[in-house]
């Protein structure tokens, strides 16, 4: 009886508290064996509008020695544009949030709150002032 109430409290434990708002629930990889990975933009949000730009492709990788670099290409007039950053990261708590600096002299770090950390999903958060922007990338 004391085992099956035992499991059934750590059950209860596990399902009530969720990291992050999307996901996952459970998941057998650490958050930064996830994390660290090639992402593709696929949605871009601007306080709940799309402001997703379909002639463009943003990627971003995340490496596991703490840096990370985005690409983003552009067709302009029939000319193809592209910029290119990078940068640091690291978690800042345990409670979701990734910290990007990028490499520019005088850049200011960048908080994001991770709402989603699968293998092939993420989606992070920042908050300007009173606006929210998320990020939906997928895994390449």
């Amino acid at each position: 009886m004391k085992a099956l109430l035992s499991f059934l409290i750590v059950g209860f434990l596990v399902t009530s508290c969720y990291k992050y708002e999307e996901g996952p629930r459970f998941s057998l990889l650490s958050r930064k064996a996830r994390l660290c990975n090639e992402w593709v933009l696929e949605a871009y949000l601007d306080n709940g509008t799309d402001k997703t730009n379909s002639g463009e492709t943003t990627n971003l990788t995340i490496e596991n020695d703490g840096t990370y670099s985005i690409s983003i290409v552009r067709n302009e007039m029939g000319q193809v544009q592209s910029e290119f950053s990078h940068g640091t990261w690291y978690f800042q708590d345990s409670k979701g949030q990734i910290v990007m600096t990028d490499s520019q002299e005088g850049a200011a770090p960048i908080t994001y709150d991770i709402l989603e950390l699968r293998n092939s999903n993420l989606q992070l958060r920042k908050k300007i002032s009173a606006i929210y922007y998320i990020y939906k990338y997928r895994g390449k």
